[in-house]
């Protein structure tokens, strides 16, 4: 199992959308029971990214189901020979 969310899964195709850090806070904002994040950030660049992340408002339903999907490729819950290609976000 991959221990960062920033990792890409196995079993991804290598031209699907890679979140970013700010888009996995974007993903937990998103939940109607989450008022805030608290977040670390180690530098200048950090910070500007979340709040570019900020800029883009909430997630598509589309993306929260691509995000759920990437979050059970990283647990291992899917094998990767059954991901549904319909739930993919391709950049």
């Amino acid at each position: 199992m991959s221990s960062l969310l920033t990792d890409r899964p196995p079993g991804l195709p290598n031209n699907c959308w890679q979140p970013s850090v700010p888009d996995l806070y974007r993903y937990s904002l998103n939940q109607n029971c989450v008022d805030l994040a608290l977040m670390g950030p180690r530098n200048r660049l950090e910070i500007d990214a979340a709040l570019e992340g900020i800029k883009k408002g909430r997630l598509t339903e589309k993306e929260v189901d691509y995000l759920n999907l990437y979050g059970d490729l990283h647990r291992e819950r899917i094998p990767s020979q059954d991901i549904p290609t319909d739930r993919l976000i391709y950049t």
